[in-house]
């Protein structure tokens, strides 16, 4: 089973652990639109791997895609808007030998406010933590 952390901890985490990496495993456009984190202060990488596609599609080649850019001995962060998808990228992950695998709870833009507004409430950019736009 995987774990999960606020994105604090996870920045934190990125910034303690020397061998590891964050997926940010939304789709290009979210990438494009919204933002990405940026990691560059922890000295680790920021690897953008989509888990589905800007229509839902499934990514075929996100485990193929991982295993070029990641080792199994890492330890690895998924991030998405929210965390669903990210938690079902961390699952394919532990099912394929990703020992240290751990799901950004909130994600990078976090649940709807009241007023369906996302990122007032909680996730990556809510806490502050740096992100750039594309």
């Amino acid at each position: 089973m995987f774990s999960e952390l606020p994105p604090k901890d996870v920045y934190r985490a990125l910034s303690e652990k020397e061998n590891s990496v964050l997926i940010d495993c939304r789709t290009r456009s979210e990438w494009v639109y919204v933002g990405i984190p940026d990691i560059s202060q922890t000295g680790r990488e920021l690897a953008l791997i989509e888990w589905v596609d800007s229509t839902g599609q499934p990514n075929p080649d996100f485990l193929a895609q991982c295993r070029e850019k990641i080792s199994a001995n890492s330890s690895v962060f998924v991030i998405c808007r929210s965390g669903a998808r990210s938690a079902a990228a961390c699952m394919a992950l532990i099912e394929n030998g990703y020992a240290q695998v751990c799901n950004v709870a909130e994600g990078f833009e976090g649940d709807l406010d009241g007023d369906n507004h996302r990122s007032q409430k909680n996730g990556w950019k809510f806490h502050q933590l740096p992100w750039q736009q594309r």
